[in-house]
């Protein structure tokens, strides 16, 4: 893994998150800690317009100058060789707009780090030529200039994403032979040849998740197989390669195909627009890899398109779904956080028949705003209005002291018995003397002293 590539990719990966891609693959769910946003779905702001030039088809939003506020790109259609580069004031409003031009006709534009210099660059599939071609970002909202790759195919559509964990981003594409290509990522802006990986056929659209919970970067693909129109689940071994693919049914005619969290459990879902049943068909991931049956949501008959975001900054993904018609309207299905949605809330902003729906946070209070394309000249944003207020959490209760300790009993001594201790015989009383009794010493001595006389003649 190159140096500083695991730092690098976790702040990309931010970067894409703080905002929502337009592909609907990433919420803007993102709240000031210890704080609650409240956001109304039914309280979008006005559509405010902001010229980019001519037929405007495409946008993607991310943070191109690294100012932590929403930018946009946008792609003109046609035969137009320029991009529109919007960069965000973090207000709702955008500097006036920049123009990057590129080798080809413009087809779609993604983003991605592709040559490890910590900056989000461009890339742009060209419909006029076999290739795509990467603009280097320089951080500051500019790039350098485009380097194209050729390939056999016309490339429609590309998403980035690590599909090899060597910490370099890749490219999955869809191309005009309907099967998907992934193009390994060298780390310097160039791509190994690309690799046929999945079974089906007229694949359109990708989301990049990681579907099992493994780590692993994964695909799912919509497109035509054996002439069913579904879902095709790739789960990644890592290495950029792919485990035998799984299908589940999504419609039969689809125009839409998004990846979020409808149910906040912290694994992804899928959705898809089935303009045959004129319902938005969700497909709720178990974590594993696999995914529920597919429930349909009723939309409107004029439903042509799908982003998910979170409008409500509830931290459960919302579904939009655009609507042709002169009328230019749009409808906002508020998710329950369970896998089930509220019914459709209705919006006609003003914009004639549009043709594409993006999603970024372009006022950096929590909620997704709206970004919509269609007749004219301009991109119309419509803000949501979100409200933070401090986290409403009583405050903490005061630590607990230790209870005093219960007095202790008296404690009693125990009274220790001392032995009886039998009296000392008393010394025997000699008996008195006379006062001039003499001694009975001095007695002896006289005795001894006595001579006794005996008689002449005595025996």
């Amino acid at each position: 893994m190159p140096p500083g590539s695991t730092a690098r990719r976790r702040r990309i990966v931010s970067l894409l998150a703080a905002v929502t891609l337009t592909s609907g693959a990433l919420a803007a769910t993102a709240a000031p800690a210890q704080a609650l946003t409240t956001c109304a779905p039914g309280l979008l702001g006005p559509a405010v317009d902001h010229p980019v030039g001519i037929t405007p088809n495409r946008t993607i939003t991310t943070d191109l100058n690294e100012d932590g506020h929403a930018d946009l790109v946008v792609s003109q259609g046609g035969t137009s060789t320029s991009l529109q580069v919007l960069l965000g004031t973090g207000d709702g409003g955008f500097q006036t707009p920049a123009t990057v031009t590129v080798p080809e006709y413009v087809g779609s534009p993604a983003v991605g780090d592709f040559d490890g210099d910590d900056h989000v660059d461009l890339v742009v599939t060209n419909y006029s030529d076999p290739s795509f071609s990467v603009l280097p970002g320089n951080g500051d909202g500019t790039f350098r200039a485009a380097v194209t790759t050729s390939t056999v195919e016309t490339v429609y559509s590309a998403v980035s994403g690590d599909f090899d964990g060597d910490g370099a981003d890749d490219l999955a594409t869809t191309n005009s032979s309907g099967s998907v290509h992934v193009l390994l990522g060298d780390g310097d802006g160039t791509f190994q040849p690309p690799v046929d990986t999945g079974a089906g056929a007229a694949m359109s659209e990708i989301v990049v998740r990681d579907f099992d919970s493994d780590g692993r970067t994964d695909l799912a693909v919509t497109g035509s197989f054996m002439n069913v129109n579904s879902v095709e689940v790739l789960l990644g071994d890592g290495d950029g390669t792919f485990q035998p693919t799984a299908f589940y049914p999504g419609g039969t005619n689809l125009w839409g195909f998004v990846g979020a969290d409808f149910d906040a459990d912290g694994t992804p879902d899928l959705a898809t627009l089935d303009a045959t049943t004129n319902s938005a068909v969700v497909l709720i991931g178990e974590g594993d890899g696999t995914f529920r049956t597919p429930v349909p949501h009723a939309v409107s008959s004029d439903a042509n398109g799908l982003v998910a975001a979170d409008i409500d900054g509830d931290g459960s993904a919302d579904l939009i779904v655009r609507e042709s018609g002169v009328l230019g309207a749009f409808s906002v299905l508020a998710a329950k956080g369970d896998g089930t949605f509220h019914t459709p809330v209705g919006f006609a902003p003003g914009r004639n028949n549009l043709t594409w729906a993006g999603t970024g946070d372009f006022n950096g209070d929590g909620g997704a705003d709206v970004v919509l394309l269609g007749d004219g000249n301009g991109v119309s944003v419509m803000l949501t209005s979100c409200t933070t207020v401090p986290d409403p959490t009583p405050p903490a209760p005061p630590a607990p002291t230790a209870p005093k300790p219960a007095p202790k009993p008296p404690v009693k001594k125990p009274v220790v018995k001392k032995p009886v201790v039998a009296p000392k015989p008393k010394p025997p009383v000699k008996p008195k003397q006379p006062k001039n009794a003499p001694k009975p010493k001095q007695v002896e001595k006289k005795i001894k002293q006595v001579k006794l006389k005996w008689g002449k003649g005595a025996s």
